[in-house]
């Protein structure tokens, strides 16, 4: 099913992908603009599931966007809160978390909030704006 996404998915946020040099699964390339910050987060999950097949399940997203407020209410009643980053990293004995910004994307103050409250327990919180940035993030 992740193979239909690695192909649908960047087409409809922008993206082209291709098959080059007897590689087997999918170079993703941006085109010529500043990607969105779904963009940058699709990038670097598609690059660490095509390139890190052996760490593939320790990166994860966790869904905070509600299409309405029917699904927000139900969101919010399994337990979803503003802030959490974008995504979970597990690490051995913890977790990374690794919120995406584009270039010029600010924290919001929950998101900030959340920030204080994992660095607190001891856990680590980074924000990233490129996939360079990400990949040295997932280094383990």
């Amino acid at each position: 099913m992740l193979r239909v996404y690695t192909v649908i998915l960047p087409i409809i946020l922008g993206f082209i992908t291709s098959k080059e040099n007897g590689y087997h699964g999918y170079h993703v390339t941006t085109y010529n603009k500043i990607m969105s910050e779904d963009q940058l987060q699709s990038q670097c999950f598609q690059w660490h599931w095509n390139n890190r097949p052996h760490l593939r399940r320790r990166l994860f997203h966790i869904n905070q966007k509600a299409k309405n407020a029917i699904e927000g209410n139900r969101m919010k009643a399994m337990g979803v809160i503003p802030g959490v980053s974008d995504f979970a990293y597990l690490i051995t004995g913890s977790v990374r978390w690794i919120e995406m910004k584009t270039v010029d994307g600010v924290q919001s103050r929950d998101q900030k909030e959340f920030e204080q409250l994992v660095t607190g327990l001891g856990m680590e919180y980074h924000i990233c704006r490129d996939l360079e940035h990400f990949k040295t993030l997932t280094n383990v």
